[in-house]
């Protein structure tokens, strides 16, 4: 005797790119969609009746149609009227989350001004955003993916565990690198996601510029402390912080003194570290 205790089905990787034309001024849209349902198809599972499914090609069909006509400055809000879309010309979906992430490119310039429809592709750098809904409770959570940041001053690393593996020394003076990935979590679906995603981000890098960091550790902290001091509608915000180092290069055998000016760095971020930081709601009594 077997029992379906969980199911869900949908789309990935549903590729968009769109060209808003304005006059002499275009601006692109470049988005990688995941769509997922859960709802009342046990007999697709059991049974092999697939009369309340919908096919992949649809869905991706809807991500195509309803972008058509549609700012997409906004991938919060996009992901919103997708899983409204969905929620209401489909009764027997019970659940629907939507993932986008937004691809950057960057405006090519001409004698010093920024050309009309010409562009780079940017760096790894992604905005994020999911949308789950269930037609009466909503959650948004918006992000970024991928950015790399580093620093070559005010930061340090002294006075931990150290055992009988431990190799670095402590270092008063070093550089801090990470490639940042965030995620937070609105109050509301009907903030202006635009300011908001722009300020997290700047604050995010004013606090890890300004910060005098012990460890990356604390510099995570206290970004995800000024995040929530500054935006009341942010519930909570998780950072991911995978740590890439930078060792001066030993050049002693041949004579010659490195002074902290030639560094090695790690082929790629090789150590995490994850916190979620949420507002203390308890009153003192």
């Amino acid at each position: 005797m077997t029992k379906l205790v969980d199911h869900s089905y949908g789309k990935s990787l549903i590729r968009l790119f769109k060209v808003t034309r304005r006059g002499d001024r275009h601006d692109l849209s470049d988005l990688t969609v995941a769509v997922r349902f859960e709802g009342d198809f046990d007999e697709a599972y059991v049974e092999g009746d697939n009369e309340r499914i919908l096919p992949a090609d649809a869905i991706r069909n809807t991500v195509h149609a309803l972008a058509v006509g549609r700012a997409l400055d906004s991938i919060e809000a996009f992901g919103l009227a997708l899983a409204e879309h969905f929620l209401s010309h489909h009764p027997q979906l019970s659940r629907v989350r939507v993932e986008l992430a937004e691809h950057r490119w960057e405006r090519m310039g001409v004698g010093g001004r920024p050309q009309g429809h010409a562009f780079l592709q940017g760096g790894p750098e992604r905005r994020t955003a999911a949308v789950t809904s269930n037609g009466e409770q909503i959650a948004v959570v918006a992000g970024i993916d991928q950015l790399p940041i580093l620093k070559t001053a005010g930061a340090r690393f002294e006075g931990y565990l150290a055992d009988r593996f431990t190799a670095p020394e402590p270092d008063d003076d070093r550089i801090l690198a990470a490639m940042l990935t965030v995620r937070w979590t609105y109050t509301r679906p009907d903030v202006t996601f635009g300011p908001y995603w722009q300020g997290v981000r700047q604050l995010l890098l004013e606090s890890f510029v300004q910060h005098t960091s012990q460890s990356m550790q604390h510099t995570l902290y206290a970004m995800a402390d000024v995040v929530l001091a500054s935006f009341d509608d942010i519930a909570e915000i998780t950072l991911e912080l995978p740590t890439q180092e930078y060792r001066p290069v030993d050049l002693s055998r041949f004579g010659v003194r490195n002074a902290n000016e030639v560094y090695l760095p790690s082929p790629e971020p090789d150590s995490l570290v994850k916190a979620t930081v949420t507002r203390d709601n308890r009153v003192n009594t």
